[in-house]
Protein backbone atom coordinates (compact mmCIF):
# COMPACT_ATOMS: atom_id res chain seq x y z
CA UNK A 1 0.00 0.00 0.00
CA UNK A 2 2.86 2.28 0.69
CA UNK A 3 3.91 2.04 -2.97
CA UNK A 4 0.82 3.92 -4.17
CA UNK A 5 1.32 6.89 -1.88
CA UNK A 6 5.00 7.32 -2.10
CA UNK A 7 6.49 10.62 -3.28
CA UNK A 8 8.28 8.92 -6.14
CA UNK A 9 4.98 8.38 -8.08
CA UNK A 10 3.94 12.08 -8.00
CA UNK A 11 5.92 13.45 -10.92
CA UNK A 12 3.20 15.60 -12.72
CA UNK A 13 0.76 15.03 -15.54
CA UNK A 14 1.13 12.26 -18.05
CA UNK A 15 1.09 13.08 -21.75
CA UNK A 16 -2.29 11.36 -22.17
CA UNK A 17 -3.82 13.45 -19.37
CA UNK A 18 -2.50 16.65 -20.94
CA UNK A 19 -3.94 15.71 -24.37
CA UNK A 20 -7.37 14.99 -22.85
CA UNK A 21 -7.27 18.32 -20.99
CA UNK A 22 -6.36 20.22 -24.20
CA UNK A 23 -9.12 18.46 -26.16
CA UNK A 24 -11.73 19.37 -23.55
CA UNK A 25 -10.57 22.99 -23.42
CA UNK A 26 -10.59 23.21 -27.23
CA UNK A 27 -14.20 21.97 -27.41
CA UNK A 28 -15.31 24.39 -24.67
CA UNK A 29 -13.53 27.33 -26.36
CA UNK A 30 -15.04 26.55 -29.77
CA UNK A 31 -18.50 26.30 -28.21
CA UNK A 32 -18.07 29.66 -26.45
CA UNK A 33 -16.85 31.37 -29.64
CA UNK A 34 -19.84 30.00 -31.56
CA UNK A 35 -22.23 31.32 -28.90
CA UNK A 36 -20.63 34.77 -29.09
CA UNK A 37 -20.89 34.77 -32.90
CA UNK A 38 -24.58 33.80 -32.78
CA UNK A 39 -25.33 36.52 -30.20
CA UNK A 40 -23.54 39.19 -32.27
CA UNK A 41 -25.33 38.12 -35.46
CA UNK A 42 -28.69 38.09 -33.67
CA UNK A 43 -28.04 41.54 -32.22
CA UNK A 44 -27.14 42.90 -35.66
CA UNK A 45 -30.30 41.44 -37.23
CA UNK A 46 -32.40 42.88 -34.41
CA UNK A 47 -30.83 46.31 -34.93
CA UNK A 48 -31.56 46.16 -38.68
CA UNK A 49 -35.14 45.05 -38.04
CA UNK A 50 -35.69 47.88 -35.53
CA UNK A 51 -34.22 50.44 -37.95
CA UNK A 52 -36.61 49.34 -40.69
CA UNK A 53 -39.67 49.35 -38.45
CA UNK A 54 -38.83 52.71 -36.84
CA UNK A 55 -38.21 54.30 -40.25
CA UNK A 56 -41.52 53.00 -41.55
CA UNK A 57 -43.33 54.11 -38.42
CA UNK A 58 -41.98 57.66 -38.48
CA UNK A 59 -42.38 58.05 -42.24
CA UNK A 60 -45.87 56.61 -42.56
CA UNK A 61 -47.07 58.36 -39.42
CA UNK A 62 -46.11 61.76 -40.83
CA UNK A 63 -47.61 61.02 -44.25
CA UNK A 64 -50.85 59.78 -42.67
CA UNK A 65 -51.11 62.75 -40.28
CA UNK A 66 -50.48 65.36 -42.98
CA UNK A 67 -52.74 63.65 -45.53
CA UNK A 68 -55.57 63.30 -43.05
CA UNK A 69 -55.48 67.01 -42.23
CA UNK A 70 -54.92 68.23 -45.83
CA UNK A 71 -57.65 70.13 -47.64
CA UNK A 72 -56.91 68.38 -50.95
CA UNK A 73 -54.33 66.59 -53.09
CA UNK A 74 -52.47 68.44 -55.83
CA UNK A 75 -52.98 65.93 -58.63
CA UNK A 76 -50.93 68.01 -61.09
CA UNK A 77 -47.71 67.88 -59.07
CA UNK A 78 -48.16 64.44 -57.48
CA UNK A 79 -46.75 61.32 -59.11
CA UNK A 80 -49.02 58.30 -58.68
CA UNK A 81 -48.57 54.58 -59.43
CA UNK A 82 -44.79 54.92 -59.72
CA UNK A 83 -42.06 53.48 -57.46
CA UNK A 84 -40.61 57.00 -57.15
CA UNK A 85 -43.95 58.46 -56.14
CA UNK A 86 -44.53 62.03 -55.03
CA UNK A 87 -47.49 63.20 -52.96
CA UNK A 88 -48.24 66.92 -52.87
CA UNK A 89 -50.89 68.08 -50.42
CA UNK A 90 -52.56 71.46 -50.03
CA UNK A 91 -53.10 72.27 -46.40
CA UNK A 92 -53.07 75.09 -43.86
CA UNK A 93 -50.67 75.74 -41.01
CA UNK A 94 -51.65 76.40 -37.39
CA UNK A 95 -52.25 80.09 -38.17
CA UNK A 96 -54.59 79.25 -41.04
CA UNK A 97 -52.09 80.19 -43.76
CA UNK A 98 -51.99 77.95 -46.85
CA UNK A 99 -49.06 75.55 -47.14
CA UNK A 100 -47.96 72.89 -49.58
CA UNK A 101 -46.58 69.61 -48.21
CA UNK A 102 -44.59 67.33 -50.50
CA UNK A 103 -43.51 63.74 -49.72
CA UNK A 104 -40.93 62.06 -51.96
CA UNK A 105 -37.78 59.94 -52.00
CA UNK A 106 -34.38 61.38 -52.81
CA UNK A 107 -31.30 59.13 -52.84
CA UNK A 108 -33.40 56.38 -51.20
CA UNK A 109 -34.32 58.66 -48.28
CA UNK A 110 -37.94 59.56 -47.52
CA UNK A 111 -38.23 63.33 -47.35
CA UNK A 112 -40.83 66.02 -46.74
CA UNK A 113 -40.87 69.65 -47.85
CA UNK A 114 -43.28 72.14 -46.34
CA UNK A 115 -44.11 75.12 -48.58
CA UNK A 116 -41.05 74.44 -50.72
CA UNK A 117 -38.52 74.23 -47.86
CA UNK A 118 -37.17 71.33 -45.85
CA UNK A 119 -37.89 71.49 -42.10
CA UNK A 120 -35.06 71.89 -39.58
CA UNK A 121 -34.31 68.15 -39.79
CA UNK A 122 -33.58 68.52 -43.49
CA UNK A 123 -36.95 66.97 -44.17
CA UNK A 124 -35.60 63.46 -43.58
CA UNK A 125 -38.21 61.03 -42.27
CA UNK A 126 -36.22 57.77 -42.24
CA UNK A 127 -33.34 56.66 -40.06
CA UNK A 128 -29.72 56.55 -41.16
CA UNK A 129 -28.83 53.12 -42.52
CA UNK A 130 -32.25 52.47 -44.05
CA UNK A 131 -33.10 52.87 -47.71
CA UNK A 132 -36.55 53.48 -49.20
CA UNK A 133 -36.43 51.53 -52.45
CA UNK A 134 -40.03 52.16 -53.46
CA UNK A 135 -42.72 54.68 -52.56
CA UNK A 136 -46.01 54.32 -54.42
CA UNK A 137 -49.04 56.55 -53.94
CA UNK A 138 -52.37 55.47 -55.41
CA UNK A 139 -55.29 57.90 -55.41
CA UNK A 140 -58.72 56.61 -54.45
CA UNK A 141 -61.61 58.85 -55.43
CA UNK A 142 -65.24 58.04 -54.76
CA UNK A 143 -68.34 60.16 -54.91
CA UNK A 144 -68.14 60.57 -51.13
CA UNK A 145 -64.44 60.89 -50.33
CA UNK A 146 -60.81 61.11 -51.41
CA UNK A 147 -58.10 58.80 -50.15
CA UNK A 148 -54.53 57.75 -50.85
CA UNK A 149 -53.11 54.25 -50.64
CA UNK A 150 -49.42 54.22 -49.66
CA UNK A 151 -47.00 51.39 -50.44
CA UNK A 152 -43.45 51.71 -49.17
CA UNK A 153 -40.52 49.29 -49.37
CA UNK A 154 -37.66 49.82 -46.92
CA UNK A 155 -34.39 47.90 -46.72
CA UNK A 156 -31.42 47.95 -44.41
CA UNK A 157 -28.23 46.03 -43.83
CA UNK A 158 -24.95 45.31 -45.50
CA UNK A 159 -24.70 43.82 -49.00
CA UNK A 160 -24.10 40.38 -47.50
CA UNK A 161 -27.26 40.49 -45.35
CA UNK A 162 -29.93 42.90 -46.58
CA UNK A 163 -33.40 42.78 -45.06
CA UNK A 164 -36.37 44.23 -46.96
CA UNK A 165 -39.91 44.86 -45.70
CA UNK A 166 -43.07 46.19 -47.33
CA UNK A 167 -45.43 48.60 -45.56
CA UNK A 168 -48.94 49.67 -46.53
CA UNK A 169 -51.43 52.27 -45.37
CA UNK A 170 -54.57 53.94 -46.66
CA UNK A 171 -55.57 57.45 -45.60
CA UNK A 172 -58.84 59.31 -46.13
CA UNK A 173 -58.65 63.09 -46.34
CA UNK A 174 -60.65 64.26 -43.33
CA UNK A 175 -62.52 67.02 -45.13
CA UNK A 176 -63.56 64.86 -48.06
CA UNK A 177 -66.33 62.78 -46.48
Amino acid sequence: MNIFFSKKNKKGFALVEMMVYLAIMTVVTIAMVNVVIVVIKSNKESFIDNNIKNSALSGLERIVRETRSASNIDYGQSVFNNSNGVLVLNSTDQSGNPEVIKFYINSQILKVDVSGASPSTGGILTLKGTRVTSLIFKPINTSNSKAVKIEMVIESGEPSSVKTENFYSTVILRGSY
